[in-house]
């Protein structure tokens, strides 16, 4: 039973040790490995302590086994204390969709689909937020979401926000596309869009009280920069005077690597003179 403990968390010590190669070099092509540094460690430290335990006197070896497993369980009943703790709202009494957390904030319980099946009650014009979306069969690829539709987005901070979208399905204004000059697009990704905050806290409106100029957002979750190359190239104007990339550095370069397997948006990379000229299939995209 002794020489198998001290076996089996070998094996342990190996098989966290190779996950974490295969979640940080493999899926994540490196991109997050400060992340999955702390498993790296913990992998190596408890690979060294299993090996020294082969040559260590009976009874030590016996109160290190001890000691290797309460110090697991003691983490994993914490790691599930923190992960209940996080997730309260989950299990609430679903009657009772508002709360007040500690800090006497309300907290709303809800998931997206009931607050939008309780919107849709009252509004048929409601959507979600949403990724953008390549038709397998066609190649058709949308760049945005349902054009001007309140549109349900993330909670993070307790609610959900619910914006409207302009008349391509971005996160504006819509008044923002007939003036006279557009000074500034901004495209990325969900920071750029303002995923799971109201109007005026995102990027765009920002900008705009700050600058006192007109501010065009194209950004989308999920986006990477393919995406974001294609969306300038659709909806851009001759209005736009300067264009700025927003770079997200944990993210846009894997999310770079699914985009280049998608044919429709290589196009707009290789052809200067490719579009699927989106602005007149707003209509198909919603």
């Amino acid at each position: 039973m002794k020489k198998f403990l001290t076996f089996s968390f070998i094996l342990f010590s190996i098989f966290i040790f190779s996950y974490t190669f295969y979640r940080s070099e493999i899926v994540w092509s490196g991109l997050n490995r400060n992340f999955y540094l702390k498993y790296y460690l913990l992998s190596i430290v408890l690979l060294i302590l299993s090996i020294s335990n082969l040559y260590l006197k009976k009874n030590l070896k016996i109160y290190l086994n001890i000691i290797y497993i309460s110090v697991f369980l003691s983490l994993y009943v914490f790691e599930t204390y923190l992960t209940l703790q996080k997730n309260e709202p989950k299990f609430m009494e679903q009657k009772k969709k508002i709360y007040k957390n500690k800090t006497g904030l309300e907290y709303d319980s809800r998931t997206r689909q009931e607050v939008y099946n309780d919107l849709k009650k009252v509004n048929d014009d409601v959507s979600l937020s949403i990724y953008s979306i390549t038709d397998p069969e066609t190649g058709f690829s949308a760049l945005s979401g349902k054009s001007l539709s309140k549109t349900i987005m993330c909670n993070e901070n307790g609610y959900y926000p619910i914006i409207v979208s302009d008349r391509y399905g971005f996160n504006n204004p819509d008044y923002e596309w007939n003036k006279k000059t557009q000074d500034i697009l901004i495209t990325g990704d969900s920071f750029v869009y303002g995923a799971c905050v109201n109007r005026p806290n995102d990027i765009a409106s920002v900008i705009r009280k700050k600058t006192k100029r007109s501010v065009i957002s194209l950004g989308l979750p999920a986006n990477g920069p393919l995406r974001e190359l294609a969306s300038i190239k659709e909806y851009s104007t001759p209005k736009v005077n300067l264009i700025i990339w927003f770079y997200f550095e944990g993210n846009d370069l894997a999310e770079l690597g699914y985009e280049t397997e998608n044919n429709t948006l290589k196009n707009y990379l290789t052809n200067r003179e490719f579009s699927q000229n989106l602005k007149n299939k707003q209509e198909e995209i919603d």
